[in-house]
C-alpha cells in the first residue's frame, strides 16, 4: 500500500481494504472506505488513491466469471482458461494498483474531495 502513495499511517487500513476487494468484491471495501472518510480516519491523499485502486473487477469472483463465461464459449479449452484465470487476475490487480498510484501522483491536496 505504501508503494501506491498511501500515507504511512494509512497503510494498514489500505492493505485491509485492498485485501477485501480481492477476496470479496469492491462493494464492501468502498463501503468501509466511505465510513473511514466520514470519520476522518484516512487522509485525503489515501482516500483518492484508494478510490481508484479499489475500482475494477479485480476479485476472485470475477475470475470465476471469466473462466466460466469463456469456458462456455470454448468447452474444449476449459483447462487452458482455468490456468489463465489467476494470471489474468494478477494482471487486473496490477492495472488497478497502477491507476491508484497515478491518481496519487496527480493528487494536489484538495481535501474537499472527501466532504
Amino acid at each position: 500500500a505504501w508503494l501506491l502513495g498511501i500515507e504511512a499511517g494509512d497503510t494498514q487500513v489500505a492493505g485491509q481494504l485492498l485485501g477485501k476487494r480481492l477476496i470479496l468484491t469492491e462493494i464492501p471495501a468502498y463501503r468501509e472506505l466511505g465510513m473511514l472518510a466520514q470519520q476522518g480516519a484516512v487522509s485525503a491523499r489515501s482516500f483518492v488513491v484508494l478510490s481508484y485502486a479499489l475500482c475494477g473487477f479485480t476479485h476472485v469472483a470475477s475470475m470465476g466469471i471469466f473462466v466460466g463465461g469463456f469456458a462456455a464459449l470454448a468447452p474444449g479449452r476449459r483447462d487452458d482458461l482455468a490456468s489463465l484465470g489467476p494470471r489474468a487476475l494478477l494482471g487486473a490487480v496490477l492495472a488497478t494498483l497502477m491507476t491508484g498510484a497515478l491518481a496519487g501522483i496527480l493528487f494536489h491536496g484538495q481535501a474537499s474531495l472527501i466532504r
